[in-house]
């Protein structure tokens, strides 16, 4: 089940290296290229907007997809490709109009591949071994958000320009972002190559003359998840202060610094991904851990 799990897992890596390379980075790409600190709120609209659309739509469809391809591998594979090409472009834009339309569709395709990547897990592993199965995968998550977070920072330790030039992105960001594309690539496409879904009918039709009680189901999961919704809405809404403001707000307050063509400015992103690095990647091994210490089996 240990190897099992892992090839479910390792995808996340490749994926969470390219969130948290966004995640980090985001800010000084957009204001390389223009844009003031007053409109950051609104340009990192994307990822909140089609986390909201995108995720439950395209884990709904392919709940109800069924070929020899798999229910999931198709859905994953074109999400992957389409990350890969976003990543590419956008250190490559040289409008902000033109990144901001990159981003947009880099967060649906990684969205759309999140959700099916996820659901492998239910589909693959008997139902005593998921919980260890999503733990692992959360595991994977922490390790690429904290890689992925930190990979700017070490590229301009290792000499590469951390300072960006107008109507560019930094040097050190933009190989950042194509390490993590070839990441997406390599890790997915183990998953893909490795993992096998079972042989799946299509989802069962519903009489149409029988009304599933939709509504109902509705209201019946909201009951049981409330708690669990307000922790997730205060968790998203202070990490997206932190990832859209703390690199404008550390170098300025820390550095003097507001212009981002300034190399100080350089010297405040490298202090804030620094900090915000662990912080976003390792609470996401947390869980994996402590299910070794409460001695659940892997």
């Amino acid at each position: 089940m240990r190897i099992k799990g892992l090839d479910l897992s390792v995808g996340y890596l490749g994926l969470q290296i390219a969130f948290g390379i966004q995640s980090a980075s985001l800010s000084r790409v957009f204001q390389g290229l223009g844009a003031s600190v007053d409109q950051l709120a609104m340009l990192w609209l994307a990822g909140p907007v089609t986390g909201l659309l995108v995720q439950p739509v395209v884990g709904a469809i392919s709940d109800r997809h069924g070929g020899r391809f798999g229910r999931r591998r198709p859905y994953i594979l074109v999400s992957a490709l389409l990350v890969i090409a976003a990543l590419a472009a956008l250190p490559m834009a040289t409008s902000l109009m033109g990144a901001v339309v990159v981003v947009w569709g880099l967060e649906a395709a990684m969205n759309a591949l999140h959700a099916p990547y996820r659901a492998l897990v239910a589909d693959t592993l008997p139902p005593g071994d998921q919980a260890s199965g999503y733990a692992m995968q959360t595991v994977f998550i922490g390790l690429g958000a904290l890689a992925g977070a930190c990979a700017p920072i070490l590229l301009a330790w290792g000499g590469w320009s951390n300072v960006a030039q107008p109507g560019q992105t930094a040097l050190s960001i933009r190989v950042a972002f194509l390490a993590a594309a070839l990441a997406v690539a390599l890790s997915v496409g183990w998953t893909i190559a490795r993992v096998r879904e079972p042989v799946a009918a299509r989802a069962p039709q519903h009489d149409p003359l029988v009304r599933p009680g939709h509504w109902t189901g509705f209201a019946t999961l909201w009951r049981a998840l409330r708690p669990v919704a307000a922790i997730q809405f205060l968790s998203w809404f202070g990490l997206y202060l932190l990832w859209v403001y703390a690199t404008p707000v550390v170098a300025a307050q820390l550095y003097g610094a507001t212009s981002p063509f300034d190399a100080a400015y350089a010297r405040g992103r490298t202090l804030s991904g620094s900090c915000s690095g662990p912080i976003t990647g390792w609470p996401g091994c947390l869980p994996f851990c402590c299910r070794g210490c409460s001695g659940g089996s892997g």
